[in-house]
């Protein structure tokens, strides 16, 4: 699916081709734990290849600034482990907070998410999980959550 093959609608974009299917949201909003910018840039170009517009954010502090700005935001991914003194999970109280209708993917190689997480997590990925294996596995939970 290609840029072409989406139209504005009222609610958002809509598939030329079958409006009856639920179109891929058009931002999302990113932001990774990792010290490396390459790695956060690497993840960042694979959803871009999918036509979402990222934003991203290097620490919890800026994420947080980017949920009170008046982006549109339909996908929050994050790292638990995140550079300063708060985590990805407190991004994720922020989202649901600030813009409960947000879904909201976290990962990590070192969190297993327990029952009192369950609130914050609309999926978890276990890392590592390559970049383009991450960009599917979004796509179709983002096309099944609806």
């Amino acid at each position: 699916m290609g840029n072409r093959d989406l139209v504005p609608g009222i609610s958002g974009w809509q598939l030329k081709s079958s409006p009856r299917r639920k179109p891929m949201p058009k931002d999302m909003w990113c932001f990774w734990r990792r010290t490396s910018f390459f790695i956060r840039f690497d993840i960042a170009e694979e959803f871009r290849r999918l036509g979402w517009r990222v934003i991203e954010a290097g620490n919890a502090e800026q994420a947080i600034d980017v949920l009170r700005s008046t982006a549109r935001i339909d996908l929050v991914v994050t790292d638990v482990r995140m550079p300063g003194d708060r985590s990805g999970l407190d991004v994720a109280r922020a989202v649901r907070e600030e813009r409960p209708g947000v879904k909201i993917v976290v990962m990590s190689g070192h969190l297993v998410p327990m029952e009192k997480h369950k609130h914050l997590i609309d999926l978890f990925v276990p890392k590592p999980t390559p970049s383009d294996q991450l960009a599917k596995q979004i796509k179709e939970f983002m096309h099944a959550s609806g």
